[in-house]
C-alpha cells in the first residue's frame, strides 16, 4: 500500500483532448439513431416500464456496456512507453482490420443470401416445368395425354410449321384453322386467319362447327391438345390435322403473329398480367393464409386424380381443362369468396392454375398466388382430450411459470384494488422497484465510487507497466478497500434481467386476457398507441441516458436540459455532480 501512495506523486498523464468534429459526429450519429427509433410506426401501447421509469437495468444497456468494454481496445490511444510516455494513434491498424473483416463478412453474407434465394426459386419452380411422366411413371394429372415432340413428328396427320407458313404465304388455306387454346392465350397473339374455339367446346360438340367429314387444321400451344382433339375428331368421321410443336415452335422460330394493340410478347407462352400472377407461395405463408385468413386451395386436376391421389385439406376442385365454356363460367361463379391459392402438381396444372387465377381475378376474387410444393403442407392431427389436458397441466410446471405465478397474483390483486389494469401494472412496478432498491442503490454507489477511483487505478496500472497480473491485483485491492464489488453487482444485474423477463411475460399475458381494457387515450392496452406518445419518450430514453453520463458533462454544459431527463426522472439514481445541465 505504501507503494501505491508514493505513486500518487508522479505526474499524471495529460488529459485527452476532444476534437470538435469528433463531438459533432458523435452528436449527429446519436440524433440519427434516436430518430430512427422514435419514428418507427409499429409500437405497442404498453411501453417497457424499466425504460420509462428506470426500474431495471435493461438488456440494451447491458449490451451497450459490453460493446464499449470490448470496443475500447480499438479506439484508446496507447502509450509507447511504460509509465505514460508519448502517446500515439495505436488504434488505426486493428480498426481497419476489423473494418475489412466486416466488409468481407457482409459480402459473404450477401453471396450466401443470393445462393439461398436461387435454391428457393429452384425448389418452388420445380412443378412449373415437371411433366406428367417421369422415369416412365405417371405423376401429377395422369388422365392427361402427353405426346412428345418426336412422337408428333412421326404422325401422318402432323403438319409442320414450315408447311403451314408456306401455304399461308402462297395463297392461303381453304381449310378451316381452329385455335383451340384458352381465351387468355389467344388474347396475346394468334396466327392470321384462325378461328378461336376452346378445346373442350370443339371436342364436346364438333358438329356445331364442322361439316360432316370435313378437313380441319388444329392449333394449340405445344401440340398436345391439338393431337388429342384430332384423335377424337377422327373417331367421329372428320379429317383433322394438327400443327406439330404448336405455337411454342411457331413463336420460337419468330414467325408472324397478329397481336392486339399495345401487346408485346416477352415469352413463348404469354397471358395477360394480373395481381399476384407470378407469386409462388412458401409453405409457411400458405399455412398463415389458411389459419388467419381462411384461404381456400383451388385444385385444377381432373376429379379422378383429385379424389384418388389425394388433395390438400378442404381444397376446391375446378378441372378447367375438361369444362366447356358454360360449365366453366358456372364453376367459377360458385367458388367461395375467400382468398384463393392455386395448387400445382405438375407443369400443366401450374399453367391452368395461372389461367384460373386470371379469370377469377377478373371476376373480383382475391387471388394470392400459386402453391407449387403441396407435398410440404402438413396439418398435424389433433391430440386426444386426455393428452391435451395433460399438456395444459404441464404448462404451469415450468420455471418461468413458477416465477411468474406470484407476480401474476400480485398484479391481479392490484388491478382489482385500483379498478384498472394499467394502474395495477404501475403499482406492481413500484412495488418490485422498492424490493430491488437496496441492490440498485448499491450498484449505483459502486459505479460512482469506481468512477472516482479511476485516476488512482490508472496510476497503479502505469506503475506496474507490462506486469498486467500485478496491475490487476492492485486494482482489485483498491476496489476491495473502497467496498466496490463488481462481481456482486453483475450477479444482481443478471437476477434483475431474469425478473424483467418474468415481469414482461406477466404483463403481456394480463393485457391479452383483458380485451377492451384501456387507459386514458389508449383504447386497448394490448394494442397500439394511436397517438404514439408512449413509444417516443421510451425510445428516446437510451439517448438521454448516454448524454447524461459524467464523461459528457462538459459537452452538456450550456445546452438545453433535455439530455438530463433520465436523472431528473430517476428517484433512485441522483444526477452526477459534474453535470451542470440540471
Amino acid at each position: 500500500m505504501v507503494q501505491i501512495h508514493t505513486l500518487e506523486c508522479r505526474a499524471t498523464p495529460p488529459a485527452r483532448t476532444h476534437r470538435p468534429w469528433q463531438a459533432s459526429l458523435a452528436t449527429g450519429w446519436a440524433t440519427l439513431v434516436l430518430l430512427a427509433f422514435v419514428l418507427v410506426g409499429d409500437a405497442r401501447a404498453i411501453p417497457s416500464p424499466d425504460v420509462v421509469l428506470s426500474l431495471f437495468a435493461s438488456a440494451a444497456q447491458v449490451l451497450g456496456v459490453g460493446t464499449v468494454i470490448l470496443g475500447r481496445w480499438f479506439f484508446v490511444r496507447r502509450g509507447t512507453a511504460a509509465g505514460g510516455g508519448a502517446r500515439g494513434s495505436g488504434y488505426s491498424r486493428p480498426f481497419f482490420v476489423c473494418a475489412g473483416l466486416l466488409c468481407a463478412t457482409l459480402v459473404g453474407w450477401g453471396l450466401y443470401f443470393l445462393h439461398v434465394q436461387d435454391q428457393r426459386l429452384a425448389r418452388l419452380q420445380l412443378n412449373l416445368v415437371r411433366t406428367s411422366t417421369e422415369n416412365g411413371k405417371l405423376v401429377g394429372d395422369v388422365n392427361l395425354k402427353t405426346l412428345s415432340f418426336s412422337e408428333q413428328k412421326r404422325r401422318e396427320d402432323g403438319l409442320t410449321t414450315e408447311q403451314l407458313a408456306l401455304e399461308l404465304e402462297r395463297q392461303g388455306l381453304d381449310l378451316p384453322l381452329f385455335d383451340i387454346r384458352e381465351t387468355e392465350e389467344v388474347e396475346m397473339g394468334t396466327i392470321a386467319g384462325v378461328q378461336h374455339m376452346r378445346y373442350p367446346d370443339l371436342l364436346r360438340r364438333p358438329e356445331d362447327y364442322l361439316a360432316p367429314g370435313a378437313e380441319v387444321i388444329l392449333l394449340c400451344f405445344n401440340g398436345n391438345r391439338s393431337s388429342e382433339t384430332a384423335d377424337a375428331l377422327r373417331a367421329k368421321g372428320y379429317r383433322p390435322r394438327f400443327m406439330v410443336g404448336g405455337y411454342e415452335k411457331w413463336c420460337a422460330e419468330e414467325r408472324p403473329l397478329v397481336l392486339p394493340p399495345g401487346v408485346v410478347r416477352q415469352d413463348l407462352r404469354e397471358i395477360p398480367d394480373y395481381v399476384n400472377k407470378d407469386v409462388l407461395l412458401e409453405t409457411d405463408e400458405v399455412a398463415r393464409l389458411v389459419d388467419e385468413e381462411h384461404a381456400l386451395f383451388l385444385d385444377v386436376r381432373y376429379p379422378g386424380e383429385f379424389e384418388l391421389q389425394g388433395h390438400l385439406p378442404d381444397a376446391w376442385n375446378l378441372p378447367m381443362r375438361g369444362m366447356t365454356t358454360p360449365e366453366l363460367e358456372a364453376a367459377l361463379a360458385s367458388v367461395p369468396r375467400r382468398p384463393l391459392i392455386g395448387v400445382c402438381y405438375d407443369k400443366r396444372g401450374s399453367f391452368y392454375a395461372l389461367i384460373v387465377g386470371l379469370r377469377l381475378s377478373r371476376l373480383g376474387y382475391d387471388w394470392r398466388g400459386r402453391y407449387t410444393v403441396p407435398e410440404e403442407y402438413f396439418v398435424p392431427a389433433k391430440d386426444k382430450a386426455h393428452v391435451l389436458a395433460w399438456q395444459e397441466a404441464q404448462k404451469g410446471k415450468t420455471l418461468l411459470a413458477a416465477l411468474a405465478a406470484p407476480l401474476g397474483g400480485w398484479l391481479a390483486g392490484l388491478a382489482e384494488l385500483c379498478g384498472s389494469l394499467a394502474l395495477g401494472i404501475l403499482g406492481l412496478v413500484l412495488g418490485v422497484r422498492l424490493l430491488l432498491l437496496p441492490l440498485t442503490w448499491k450498484a449505483e454507489r459502486d459505479r460512482l465510487e469506481q468512477r472516482r477511483l479511476e485516476p488512482l487505478i490508472a496510476r497503479a496500472k502505469a506503475a506496474y507497466g507490462e506486469d498486467r497480473a500485478g496491475a490487476a491485483r492492485a486494482t482489485l485491492r483498491i476496489l476491495r478497500e473502497h467496498r466496490v464489488r463488481p462481481v456482486f453487482n453483475l450477479l444482481c444485474t443478471s437476477a434483475q434481467l431474469l425478473l424483467l423477463v418474468v415481469f414482461f411475460s406477466v404483463v403481456s399475458r394480463a393485457s391479452t386476457e383483458a380485451p377492451g381494457e384501456g387507459f386514458l387515450w389508449i383504447p386497448e392496452l394490448s394494442g397500439t398507441d394511436p397517438c404514439a406518445s408512449c413509444p417516443a419518450p421510451s425510445r428516446s430514453w437510451p439517448s438521454c441516458s448516454w448524454r447524461s453520463r459524467p464523461s459528457a458533462a462538459r459537452r452538456c454544459r450550456g445546452r438545453s436540459g433535455w439530455p438530463c431527463a433520465r436523472v431528473s426522472c430517476s428517484w433512485c439514481c441522483p444526477p452526477p455532480a459534474e453535470c451542470s445541465c440540471t
